[in-house]
């Protein structure tokens, strides 16, 4: 425990307190907030191998190993994705617990060594027997009051920091009620007929063209300057750019890639479920809607595909992915992957990948049938580990995303699949899960976190750039409008081949990383943090957004996510 406590001081000294210039202030806070936590575990773990009471002596020891075991794990955690370990990720990732081996083995040896170490001692804690008692109850006695007094001081002596999340304890960060709270029908029937119905369905183009939607995972702003970074690790991205309808304001859905997911190929706008922490399902709140992608492209005659090298049975994708009506479905255990090296979540190199892609697409396409594939990458995700030579890093690791990717642009033309018309999206699935650096919040100020790159080629397409605000899940209504005869999504979505949209301020949401229940507000012209707290739900945060428009959008919050869950939560309970 003690090594763990220093790890988690040194994590938060070296990721928040150096570069805030507030190290010590910062150290203290994570001190204080961990306090109670650890007192606790003192007493448990005393009281768990003294007292004569074997059931409670067994229970105490049990809990004192797994609370350990959570501190554990969310320090690294936060050290390789720079986050918080949360309830619902421990309940949906911990049923795939050969994956997760898998990649700690790749990723960090180190830090599955030290939780199989964890797991030895709590098999040893059920069945441990102390041969003699040392109970003092006057010692015990001491500690009571301890835990008392370090939980006040927890909670009124701590630094004021925007990134207050790294310093509270894992328990305080698991303990969101807001995100849940449901609003009322007093509420929502105050504003039932203010905006329009879901869904909202546009007359489309019917263009009947052959589509690519490639997602790169972790391809973020800040690796090129093409999308105003301040470094350029991307060329072959950034000359794809220069020929294509380049959008430099996306905004992605959430932090992670089953967000960027399910804002692409379902096109929901808002990802903040209204389920408990504890009873969350996988890819809620994006069930049980019948306008994603592959449905909307069916409905006018495409047949779709959807192509991965990465593990789909990971945190229920498989069964989503089957849901969102694809079909067909590849994944890891495709005979073409045979043979070549493994990273994370069991995936060949994007290479292979997008070879496998372009095969696809000659040995399918077919002008009387168009055909839609939606190609997600792998190799490019945390904790970066080139999969070739397996050098780490985070720029070499985006130099091959890169490279691999301009070379299946290429292979593409080659093929002639633009010269017949193919459409490709290039997006990305969310930004790169790791600290935003100092000269990158500098230049994207408090959009960092959710802005992400996105482009659109095809031979019919003139080249420009798109300054307005966009979203991830304007990505299926879009296609489906500019593909087949109709494009449907929630309401206000965003036109992506719309030449002219106006005067608009139009605003989009991005689910917090940090603290779920933080909602960020991205405006044409205007920003905000809305906390999630049902019909308290309200603005911490506003620039630019006028007090009617702020009352606007909490409606507008409150009508999207309890549609959303309504759709998840009738379809979940019908399986």
């Amino acid at each position: 425990m003690a090594a763990a406590f220093f790890w988690r001081l040194f994590l938060v000294y070296e990721l928040f307190g150096e570069p805030s210039g507030c190290g010590s202030c910062l150290v203290a806070s994570s001190a204080i907030s961990d306090a109670p936590f650890l007192i606790s575990w003192i007493a448990l773990s005393w009281f768990g191998f003294t007292t004569n009471f074997r059931l409670i002596s067994r229970l105490c020891r049990v809990i004192s190993v797994v609370s350990l075991l959570l501190y554990v794990a969310d320090i690294y955690v936060m050290s390789a994705f720079f986050t918080r370990l949360y309830v619902t990720w421990v309940i949906n990732v911990g049923a795939t617990p050969g994956i997760v081996f898998d990649y700690l083995k790749s990723s960090s040896p180190l830090a599955l060594a030290a939780f199989l170490f964890l797991f030895g001692m709590l098999i040893t804690a059920l069945f441990f027997k102390p041969k003699k008692h040392f109970f003092n109850p006057t010692a015990f006695y001491y500690l009571v009051p301890l835990v008392a007094v370090s939980s006040i001081a927890a909670t009124q002596f701590q630094t004021q920091y925007v990134h207050a999340w790294a310093t509270d304890n894992v328990f305080v960060t698991s303990q969101f009620s807001g995100v849940s709270s449901r609003y009322s029908d007093e509420y929502l029937g105050s504003f039932a007929n203010q905006f329009e119905s879901i869904p909202s369905c546009r007359e489309g183009l019917d263009k009947q063209q052959d589509v690519i939607v490639l997602i790169l995972e972790s391809w973020s702003a800040y690796h090129s300057d093409t999308w105003g970074g301040a470094i350029s690790w991307t060329p072959e991205l950034d000359s794809i750019s220069k020929k294509s309808m380049l959008f430099q304001r996306t905004i992605a859905g959430g932090f992670n890639t089953n967000q960027g997911l399910m804002s692409i190929i379902s096109g929901v706008p808002l990802l903040s479920p209204l389920t408990s922490l504890f009873s969350r399902k996988a890819f809620e709140p994006a069930w049980g809607w019948d306008y994603t992608l592959p449905k909307q492209l069916a409905s006018g005659g495409y047949r779709t595909a959807f192509l991965t090298s990465g593990d789909l049975s990971f945190h229920g994708k498989a069964a989503w992915i089957e849901h969102a009506a694809f079909d067909y479905i590849e994944g890891h255990d495709a005979s073409v992957y045979e043979g070549h090296p493994r990273r994370h979540f069991n995936a060949a190199p994007d290479d292979v990948l997008f070879s496998r892609a372009v095969d696809y697409w000659n040995d399918h396409s077919d002008v009387s049938e168009p055909l839609a594939i939606v190609v997600e990458s792998v190799s490019s995700h945390t904790p970066f580990i080139h999969p070739l030579t397996g050098e780490k890093g985070e720029e070499p690791v985006i130099r091959y995303m890169d490279e691999v990717t301009g070379s299946f642009f290429r292979s593409l033309e080659s093929a002639g699949y633009f010269s017949h018309g193919g459409l490709l999206l290039i997006a990305s699935d969310h930004r790169s899960m790791t600290v935003i650096r100092e000269e990158e919040g500098r230049l994207f100020g408090d959009w960092a976190p959710a802005l992400v790159p996105m482009l659109i080629y095809s031979e019919d397409i003139r080249p420009r750039t798109i300054g307005r605000v966009v979203h991830q899940s304007d990505i299926t209504p879009s296609l489906a409008g500019a593909l087949t005869e109709q494009g449907c999504g929630y309401p206000g979505w965003r036109n992506l081949f719309r030449e002219d949209p106006g005067e608009t301020n139009s605003c989009v949401f991005h689910a917090s990383g940090t603290d779920w229940e933080k909602l960020l507000v991205f405006c044409d012209r205007g920003y905000g943090v809305i906390k999630l707290d049902g019909d308290q739900s309200r603005f911490l945060v506003t620039d630019s957004i006028s007090a009617s428009d702020q009352q606007i959008l909490l409606k507008k919050v409150a009508y999207f996510r309890s549609e959303a869950q309504a759709n998840s939560e009738e379809y979940l309970s019908s399986q």
